[in-house]
Parts: structure tokens; sequence; C-alpha cells
């Protein structure tokens, strides 16, 4: 359904400014994507041991190269759960979050179709164990051990 001109319960569109921004990066993105690949290489490598897993596809693929964040599902059974892991980084001024909303948490889906959940208990059992840590192209290895030890110190067993 598109509501004048846009469509329903999305807004995608880029200001100007933004929009300008994005054509100059555009000549940076080898050396991004570069980055970003080694900045998820050194997650894979410290976080291996912890309780955290990178999401799969049905087809076992992994996630696509990492954008500005990383994303992650808590096991269960780990020492915190996903709320109280946010909150203990936050306290290490570590900024992570959620990426991951259901659809039928979207107050458009869920008004307009009366979405409830329990109708998507696979979709809440990954909400309630996503966790999105920083990633972007300017983090140093400095920035990253110290999201990595934090880890570490919450979550190692």
């Amino acid at each position: 359904m598109v509501l004048r001109g846009r469509r329903s319960g999305f807004k995608d569109n880029l200001s100007d400014v933004a929009a300008s921004i994005g054509i100059h990066q555009l000549r940076k993105i080898d050396r991004f994507l570069d980055r970003r690949n080694e900045l998820a290489a050194r997650y894979d490598e410290g976080l291996a041991e912890l309780p955290l897993r990178l999401p799969t596809a049905t087809d076992g693929r992994e996630q696509p190269t990492p954008g500005t964040c990383m994303s992650y599902r808590l096991d269960p059974g780990a020492r915190l759960d996903r709320d109280e892991l946010i909150a203990a980084l936050y306290e290490r001024r570590i900024g992570c979050s959620v990426h991951f909303i259901p659809l039928h948490h979207h107050p458009y889906w869920r008004d307009r179709y009366d979405l409830t959940p329990d109708q998507f208990p696979q979709s809440e059992t990954m909400y309630g164990q996503a966790v999105s840590l920083p990633l972007f192209t300017r983090m140093t290895d400095a920035d990253q051990d110290r999201v990595i030890v934090a880890l570490q110190d919450l979550l190692g067993r």
C-alpha cells in the first residue's frame, strides 16, 4: 500500500544533505568495507568463547558484511539476559542496542493488522536474544578491545 508517494510503515527518503554525503562516501566504499570486515573478524576471535552467536539464515549462511553495528544472539542461559547486558555495557559507557525489532512491534503494522507477540513466537525469541554491538569505520582497535574485554568480563564463564 502506498500513501502519498510513500510505502506504509516506512520512511525511506533521504534529505539532500544525507544524499550529498552518501555520494561522496561511495568513493571510500572499498576502504569502509575492508575495515568493517576487519572489525567483524576481530569480534569473531575475541568473542568466540562467549555465549554470543551470529544469526544465521535458514540455509546456514551467516549475516552479510556488517554495517554500522554487529548483531548477535545471546545464548539462553547466559550469565546476563539481553537487557541486563545492554545496561551493564552502558554503565561502562559502551553503546549497544537492539536493531532487530519485529515488524509486529512497530505501531503501524501492530495497529493496522491487530498483531500480537504470541502470533510470532520465533520472532519474539529472536527479539529477546538480539544485541547489536558497535562497529563503525573509525572504530580503533583499542575501542573494539574495550568492548571485547567488557563482554568477556560480563559474560565469561
